[in-house]
């Protein structure tokens, strides 16, 4: 890209933009958000304008709807540019307040009637967005029968929260949900636990890769991207960040992808053969066989993803046409629509035929080493196993886990194998809700069963691995495991630093740790003995130096004298 341009007389002379390279840890974007809503359990733990936390500063409510809350007087005040319109709904529904995300919604809603429309926000020295420029996905949401119960039942509890006269027309509307939905970001506290939902103008330009070079902190309410790898020319285009978890299968991850965010993802990660072969992977049954068998996905959920991207278009299209087009033609472009989706039938018969992906083709699952096959109860067993594991998962709160949930999941995946993306996903989250608890003996059994799984799934550069370290280590620090500990807080340090910054509490916290297992008293001996050895090392290597020092100035004395003329030796 060039940015800049001179003229001299009638031409056009493009100069080369200044090059800014990027080094990992570098902050490269900072935003602040448009419109946010902290979830309903964090109401009263949370500035409302501020993000600084119950524990750090006292908070007072709002006096007219006594649901949100105030740090001080001048947070209250700079609040009101958004609270003053939602105070009256929000304290008819103050027992009862709706989900963070339609309260989102409001607020995006009430920032627009007061002129938001007209905020610029940078994101580089010549790009900015307004909230027009968004993507809004009016045609997937218009077209999409899945997300309709959804999208009703979201829509329909934004009238009931602030009544009709306070909404736009439809169309408007569908584009502020659409705008809203696609550019959403979950914001966090310091232990990366989600606390509500905002929009950021500027940091909705990256878009996603299941291998990000790119990492999003919040310090308060304020959004940082840093970058995890070193640049020699900063890209923006080539800056990425993940959307979803990579913890899930190829296909389930694209269908979330698709779900919230409405493209088909065709990443490496997603695309790595390699990688599916353990996603859906049981263990073989013949003792003293360490293979695994790979099982292949129960629905072509790919597939389906892109017939709809592709009946969406066309769908879309043919709306356009039929708009632009007079009455007289209505009728014609009617009937030519219908033989169209006859032939679209054909068309999805013979792109299965062609890529070879009917079901009945696929062979059967194999061990990867012994040939062993599994039988058909047993693949039924799983499926439903994995069908289990997903309500399970939907029904959790990530923030606040319950590990008996957790525990009965895991009972029922004992067959599944070590890198199987939902055994992982379930361990990951019994570690997380061990910690939460603080049983630290079961967080260091899961935290090491599952620590193959989690290197397998992230990158070695990513800090949430850095951060599942982060708690292994503090696990075995915690039982008394120090050094052992202090290896793996060694590891996590680095990718923890550049991704969060070495500001972050986490990262105090890690040094805090280290610390404390320094001062174990064998660490200590260790290390002073080790400290002695080099001191050893050093002061021999001195005299060895100092002697050949020595020697060097002997030589070079008789050199000379061997070359000085007889009448300077006579009186030698």
């Amino acid at each position: 890209m060039r940015d800049c341009s001179r003229v001299f007389g009638s031409r056009v002379y493009l100069e080369p933009k200044t090059p800014r390279p990027v080094k990992k840890g570098d902050v490269i974007l900072t935003s602040m958000p448009f419109a946010h809503a902290f979830s309903c359990n964090y109401l009263s733990m949370y500035c409302d304008a501020c993000a600084v936390p119950l524990r750090e500063r006292i908070l007072q409510p709002c006096g007219g709807c006594r649901v949100v809350w105030y740090c001080s007087d001048e947070c209250r005040e700079d609040s009101q540019t958004w609270h003053r319109l939602e105070c009256l709904v929000l304290k008819r529904r103050k027992h009862n307040p709706p989900n963070s995300f339609v309260r989102l919604l409001a607020r995006v809603i009430f920032r627009l009637r007061e002129g938001g429309d007209r905020y610029v926000e940078k994101y580089c020295e010549k790009g900015a967005r307004r909230f027009r420029d968004l993507m809004n996905h009016y045609a997937d949401l218009k077209t999409c029968e899945d997300m309709k119960p959804e999208i009703d039942k979201t829509l329909t509890e934004l009238r009931h929260y602030i009544g009709e006269r306070n909404l736009p027309n439809d169309s408007d509307l569908l584009g502020i949900f659409g705008r809203t939905l696609v550019n959403c970001f979950s914001f966090m506290d310091k232990n990366l636990l989600s606390i509500g939902c905002a929009v950021y103008l500027a940091a909705s330009i990256f878009d996603n890769n299941c291998t990000p070079n790119c990492f999003v902190t919040f310090s308060g309410l304020k959004v940082e991207v840093r970058s995890l790898i070193n640049m020699p020319d900063l890209d923006l285009a080539k800056c990425y960040i993940s959307y979803t978890d990579v913890i899930s299968t190829s296909a389930a991850r694209r269908e979330v992808l698709y779900k919230g965010w409405f493209f088909l993802c065709e990443c490496k990660t997603c695309l790595d053969e390699e990688r599916a072969k353990y996603e859906n992977s049981i263990k073989c049954e013949i003792s003293n066989c360490q293979g695994i068998v790979s099982l292949p996905e129960a629905s072509d959920t790919v597939q389906q993803i892109k017939l709809k991207i592709k009946a969406a278009r066309e769908r879309e299209e043919k709306r356009r046409e039929k708009e632009k087009e007079g009455e007289g033609r209505r009728k014609w472009r009617r009937e030519e629509g219908k033989k169209y989706s006859g032939d679209e039938g054909k068309e999805k018969t013979k792109d299965k035929e062609v890529n070879g992906e009917e079901r009945n083709e696929v062979e059967a699952p194999r061990c990867s080493v012994c040939g062993w096959t599994p039988s058909s109860e047993k693949l039924k067993q799983y499926w439903n196993t994995v069908a289990f594991t997903k309500k399970q998962l939907k029904a959790m709160d990530q923030n606040n886990l319950n590990i008996e949930y957790c525990l009965q999941t895991l009972e029922k995946l004992t067959n599944f194998s070590p890198r199987n993306a939902w055994k992982v996903k379930i361990l990951d989250l019994s570690f997380n809700a061990a910690i939460l608890n603080s049983c630290w003996s079961l967080a260091l059994k899961y935290g090491e069963e599952n620590l193959d799984g989690m290197r397998f799934y992230y990158s070695d550069n990513s800090p949430v691995l850095s951060l599942f370290l982060f708690n292994l280590g503090k696990a075995k620090i915690y039982l008394k495991e120090f050094r052992e500990g202090l290896h793996i807080l060694e590891e996590a340090e680095l990718f923890l630093t550049t991704g969060l910054g070495t500001s972050h509490p986490l990262v105090e916290e890690l040094h805090q740790l280290t610390l404390l297992a320094n001062e174990d008293r064998e660490i200590c001996l260790e290390r002073w003995s080790t400290a002695t050895k080099k001191d050893e090392k050093r002061q021999l290597h001195q005299v060895h130096s100092s002697g050949d020092e020595a020697l060097a100035k002997i030589f070079a004395t008789l050199n000379q004298i061997s070359h000085s003329s007889p009448q300077n030796l006579s009186g030698v």
